[in-house]
């Protein structure tokens, strides 16, 4: 009897004990929905509150951002395998697109700076109409008026499609009846529409080259006559009065006070090479003046006189007066200049053979170069000398 009691002490207890133990294990396996989880429990949940959830995704490897770290996780994730996560967009997000766009969201998207926020640069970098300057703040629909439902594909990139209203109404230039292209890139620039780059213009008169570079903002600076581009001024924008202009140009043939007449001596806007100064007046473009003097002032003195020109301050004394000693007529001042040397080369004292001894006939014809051959007293014309050319013992010996 006592043996029957003391079986039933150790047999109740562990009967009672695997019955607990296999409840434990029930209700444990019952309560828990995760079935396949990798993180302890602590991970998500707290002491405090098992409903307060908190998880550090980074441990993922996939960082959550914005309103992506605020959605709730089964938004994305099944309970029993957090494991099983679908990272296509489409299954949370609408594809307004229709799937015409394909299913990578993030080329435009991004959950970062919000949704409708895009890189329109970035993205464009990648199509054949890279979206610079003004074009970058457009929105996309601006161009791409059929979205969000049609895709984002452009038949063209020619810009006159958007800017066609912009060329029928321009009026300076009136680009229709100036004959204009219709590639607006040819003359404008995406980060700026205005002043339009006209590359041929050039040829006709350099405006972005030379003096006129960067002296004017729109056509209509020469170009006056709205209708017609082939009229220009050359008088309103200078701002030369006509007093000064005919001033500057007195004894210069054929000069009118007028943009025809300008253009035709100063073809490329430049200071004019009055060409017709060598055989009207004066050799100052070929010959020994040729590049000596770099404005009309240096010899013509006098502004309100053209006729008026000056040789001595070029030509001073005392060296002036002892080159042309004892020769007739020469007086220091520059009409006795031009008129002994019409041409600006050194003279040719022809009245030498006549009144003096022949140098340009005879025997010693082109036997010498300089004066200072035979008279070697610069400051005394009078004194000559044969002997350097005639040495002795021959001419003593001929005589």
């Amino acid at each position: 009897m006592n043996i029957k009691k003391n079986m039933l002490f150790i047999i109740v207890p562990l009967a009672l004990m695997s019955m607990v133990a296999i409840m434990v294990a029930h209700a444990s396996t019952s309560k828990n929905p995760h079935k396949n989880l990798k993180f302890d429990c602590e991970k998500c949940h707290s002491a405090a509150s098992f409903t307060d959830i908190r998880f550090d995704h980074d441990l993922t490897g996939h960082q959550l951002d914005e309103n992506h770290a605020k959605a709730d996780c089964l938004g994305c994730h099944v309970v029993e395998d957090f494991s099983r996560a679908n990272e296509d967009c489409a299954v949370c997000h609408e594809d307004i697109h229709e799937a015409k766009m394909g299913n990578d969201c993030e080329s435009c998207h991004t959950s970062s700076r919000g949704w409708n926020i895009m890189d329109i640069q970035t993205i464009h970098m990648a199509s054949n109409f890279p979206a610079m300057g003004r074009h970058a703040l457009l929105d996309c629909q601006n161009c791409h008026p059929g979205l969000p439902r049609e895709d984002l594909s452009f038949n063209t990139t020619r810009g006159v499609e958007c800017h066609q209203q912009d060329y029928l109404n321009v009026v300076s230039p009136n680009h229709i009846t100036g004959g204009f292209t219709t590639e607006c890139q040819d003359c404008h620039q995406m980060n700026l529409w205005q002043p339009a780059v006209l590359a041929d213009h050039d040829p006709f008169f350099p405006i972005y080259s030379g003096s006129h570079r960067g002296q004017w903002d729109q056509c209509a600076t020469c170009h006056t006559n709205t209708t017609n581009n082939r009229d220009f001024s050359c008088l309103n924008c200078h701002g030369h009065p006509q007093t000064q202009t005919d001033s500057d140009h007195q004894g210069i043939s054929g000069y009118v006070y007028n943009s025809q007449d300008c253009y035709l001596c100063h073809p490329t806007g430049e200071t004019g090479s009055f060409g017709d100064h060598d055989v009207q007046f004066f050799p100052i473009f070929s010959g020994s003046h040729a590049n000596q003097w770099s404005d009309c002032v240096e010899c013509h003195t006098d502004p309100n006189l053209r006729k008026v020109f000056d040789c001595l301050s070029c030509h001073p004394n005392p060296g002036t007066d002892a080159t042309h000693q004892g020769m007739a007529g020469y007086s220091f001042d520059s009409p006795n200049c031009l008129s002994c040397h019409p041409d600006g080369t050194k003279g040719k004292f022809v009245d030498h053979d006549a009144q003096l001894f022949p140098i340009f006939s005879g025997t010693h014809l082109n036997t010498w170069n300089e004066c200072s051959e035979c008279h070697n007293v610069p400051t005394d014309r009078k004194v000559f000398d044969c002997l350097s050319c005639h040495p002795n013992p021959s001419s003593d010996a001929t005589h």
